[in-house]
């Protein structure tokens, strides 16, 4: 929502806009703050949770125009064909214990992990060519929260806290401001 009007020469957020990008970020600080149990390493969560919004946020900037001139599927396909081969070639320089790789299992969960990260990726920038970037903003907010709910869900040590209860409620409540009425 802010980068926009610098980088794309759209529109500046309107008042209702600032309303739910400051209810997400209080929503986000209340989260973080007081996640729930097995949250380990603070700061380390709180940095890469800002380069990782950062980097969404460059990510759908560049998105934006291209999708003008190329297919989002396409674009989809090739950025995850690339981070792909990225990933390989830096996992060339780590020492791998490939015991488990070959198993049916794992390479089941591999495969309808991809699946659904190239599904999501594909509808992300689809809705990114159809909408503003404004009311695409506000949605980003909801990527952390499904990451803490889905990791309590997994994970055996991790629980949601009332942290991440409040937290969660504010983000909820501030796509109301940020986010399409249709």
């Amino acid at each position: 929502m802010i980068l926009a009007p610098l980088f794309l020469k759209s529109k500046w957020p309107e008042a209702k806009n600032w309303i739910g990008l400051l209810i997400s970020i209080v929503g986000i600080s209340i989260s973080l703050f007081s996640p729930g149990a097995g949250s380990n390493n603070l700061e380390l969560g709180v940095l890469f949770f800002g380069l990782t919004s950062l980097c969404g946020a460059f990510g759908t900037l560049a998105i934006k125009p291209l999708s003008r001139i190329i297919e989002p599927r396409f674009m989809t396909a090739a950025s995850l064909f690339i981070g792909g081969i990225l990933l390989t070639v830096t996992a060339l320089f780590f020492e791998l214990e490939l015991d488990n790789f070959y198993k049916t299992s794992f390479l089941f969960i591999l495969f309808y992990l991809a699946i659904i990260s190239a599904t999501g990726f594909t509808i992300w920038n689809q809705l990114i060519e159809e909408f503003s970037i404004h009311r695409m903003a506000a949605y980003r907010f909801l990527i952390p929260l499904c990451g803490v709910i889905e990791s309590a869900l997994f994970i055996p040590d991790e629980s949601i806290g009332i942290g991440i209860v409040v937290g969660g409620t504010f983000i909820l409540f501030s796509l109301r401001f940020c986010a399409p009425k249709n």
